[in-house]
């Protein structure tokens, strides 16, 4: 069945669901998202590659090097003695809404919990990279975590690369707190990158090591892996910012409504690409009309609360349907979205409801 997968539910209330143990990945409760503006340390979906690896923060050290005129090593207390900054971002994992392509493409079979939102606390990058001195042979920043494991039968290192103008942008922090505390080892602790607007693969966790190089980066998770592939064989894109994207959190699938009552059509809107401008939903065949942005602003890097009224007229099956445009006109398409590898979904978001 479409959309069909295996979850191993926590029992408790507010914990992820696990979709996979090793690695564990689990993905954010829908009824925290539907809820909670924040989400929760421990509600907040979780992307691993590989084990969580274990990280001695005593020991620890941020290692800067490459084409810088500085090489730095940064102990955790230096970092956290630095200029901070706290930017509140959504974060989406790449592979979101992966089980709803037909056929599903391999890898963490998300539905749609591989998202969340939180206040990140940590030193702007380009402070840490002013002190090492960039030179300007550099293009791009490469950052390496300390979780590592066998793919191919070798040892390989989860690495990602940002060009020197994205990583210089004053929001892209190195997070030590998420909400208020120390990070989560789940999270990266002690330290991670934190890239706004981006899918949740650029914000590296467990960071070590930053590198200025002077030639693009082609590893693995750079060039195989968190890339738009098509079945037409044209060359791959990389993935980068989250697409334009809306989640109906009220109803639930299949939920029962009553017929000539009003009923709260409610949910979630982002991207990161521009602030949400609007929110269009429809009912079967209606005409798309506009739901109402409510709630806090939390600000561009950010997910909108929207609502909608609606009175179905008679009973029956409906289907509902929300799109979301944000501020550069980007917008949900209606064709079904397919990547071969999994990433990116954005189509139209449509629910099934019977009115009786």
């Amino acid at each position: 069945m479409k959309g069909a997968r295996k979850t191993f539910s926590s029992g408790r209330k507010g914990l992820p669901v696990v979709l996979e143990r090793r690695p564990y990945n689990a993905e954010t409760p829908m009824d925290t998202i539907a809820t909670s503006d924040i989400t929760a340390n421990r509600s907040f979906y979780v992307r691993n590659h590989f084990s969580i690896p274990k990280v001695d923060p005593s020991r620890w050290r941020l290692k800067v090097s490459g084409d810088v005129e500085r090489p730095l090593r940064l102990s955790l207390p230096s970092i956290m003695r630095m200029r901070t900054k706290t930017v509140v971002t959504t974060m989406e994992c790449a592979g979101n809404g992966r089980s709803k392509m037909n056929p599903r493409p391999p890898g963490t079979p998300w539905l749609t919990g591989a998202l969340g939102t939180a206040s990140w606390t940590g030193v702007p990058l380009k402070q840490v990279l002013a002190k090492a001195g960039v030179k300007d042979s550099a293009v791009e920043v490469l950052f390496r975590g300390a979780d590592s494991g066998f793919i191919g039968g070798r040892i390989t290192r989860f690495e990602r690369s940002l060009p020197v103008d994205e990583a210089m942008d004053e929001n892209v922090t190195l997070a030590f707190r998420m909400n208020g505390r120390p990070l989560p080892m789940s999270h990266g602790y002690p330290v991670r990158l934190n890239v706004p607007g981006w899918y949740g693969m650029a914000s590296v966790k467990w960071l070590d090591e930053v590198s200025l190089i002077s030639e693009p980066f082609e590893g693995r998770f750079q060039s195989s892996s968190y890339v738009y592939s098509k079945r037409d064989g044209t060359p791959s894109i990389p993935v980068t910012r989250m697409r334009v994207k809306s989640l109906i959190t009220t109803p639930s699938e299949e939920a029962k409504v009553k017929c000539r009552s009003p009923v709260s059509v409610s949910g979630l809107a982002w991207s990161g690409y521009g602030k949400v401008e609007r929110v269009e939903v429809k009912f079967s065949d209606s005409r798309w009309r506009r739901a109402k942005l409510v709630g806090q602003d939390l600000g561009r890097f950010c997910w909108r609360r929207w609502l909608c009224r609606w009175i179905p007229d008679k009973p029956g099956r409906y289907t509902i349907s929300s799109r979301a445009v944000d501020d550069t006109g980007g917008s949900q398409p209606e064709a079904e979205v397919f990547d071969e590898l999994g990433y990116g979904y954005n189509t139209v978001t449509r629910i099934s409801v019977r009115a009786v």
